[in-house]
């Protein structure tokens, strides 16, 4: 099970702000982004709690329960905030490292409401069936690449198998994401309008979830044909508040989609 977390962030700020940032890590000095690095986790563990979450490690014969502590993107995720000391003792930070350390200091930029979309495919389906074009319903829920907030100007599409020396812009997402991405306040705009018409507004509320293009579903059972109702009518509803909050704030959207 695949699961959808959007948070609102101020996307304008942070690729202004990692400008200077990726120019030093592209003439091979790494140090201010450590040193920002270590500075955003400073501030997140400030600002955000340590709680038992349940979590337990085998210590000494017995299970023992650690505190997690919170971030923007734990629910992004599913792990807590790095620890300082990770990113200080790094002594020859790859690729997947420096993407890291990025997303790390996005975290600062984001909010710390979450919306989880759940049965964002069954949406995605449904929008598809109605006629939407496939590239607006697979940005709607997956975003731009983060990539292009680093790197606006590379147009080239990341390598379909990222390896070791991949360039770092392109190894950029949350940390057991599956994707990660992000909508300018452009594209909020236009979904929102799109999915706020009264027409697809309806469309969705009467959409018969039989047609779902998913083989292997058995819509004959009415119980499943009751779920997948339920999911897509939550889907759209929940979309249209990530989307109305994002767009009153004249912000963006920050978008992970993991397994569970």
């Amino acid at each position: 099970m695949y699961l959808h977390h959007a948070s609102v962030f101020d996307y304008r700020r942070y690729q202004a702000d990692m400008q200077p940032l990726v120019k030093e890590v592209d003439e091979d000095n790494l140090e201010p982004l450590r040193i920002r690095t270590c500075e955003a986790i400073r501030h997140l563990q400030q600002e955000w709690p340590l709680e038992d979450l349940g979590i337990t490690v085998w210590e000494n014969g017995r299970d023992k329960h650690v505190l997690t502590q919170r971030w923007p993107f734990l629910e992004h995720s599913g792990e807590g905030l790095p620890r300082e000391e990770q990113v200080r003792s790094q002594i020859d930070p790859g690729p997947t490292d420096i993407a890291e350390w990025f997303v790390l200091v996005l975290a600062e930029y984001a909010d710390s409401r979450v919306y989880r979309v759940d049965g964002y495919g069954t949406l995605q389906g449904a929008l598809t069936v109605l006629g939407w074009d496939p590239h607006d319903t697979e940005l709607l829920f997956s975003g731009l690449p983060v990539y292009r907030l680093l790197k606006p100007e590379v147009l080239e599409e990341p390598p379909l198998h990222l390896e070791r020396l991949t360039p770092y812009w392109y190894w950029a997402r949350v940390v057991l994401g599956r994707t990660s991405g992000w909508l300018p306040i452009e594209e909020i705009r236009r979904f929102l309008q799109k999915l706020g018409q009264e027409n697809t507004s309806k469309q969705v509320r009467l959409f018969d979830v039989c047609r779902l293009p998913f083989p292997g579903v058995d819509f004959e059972n009415q119980v499943v044909v009751k779920d997948y109702n339920e999911w897509l009518q939550s889907a759209y509803e929940t979309t249209i508040t990530m989307l109305t909050s994002a767009a009153n704030s004249g912000q963006g959207l920050f978008m992970t989609i993991r397994f569970q």
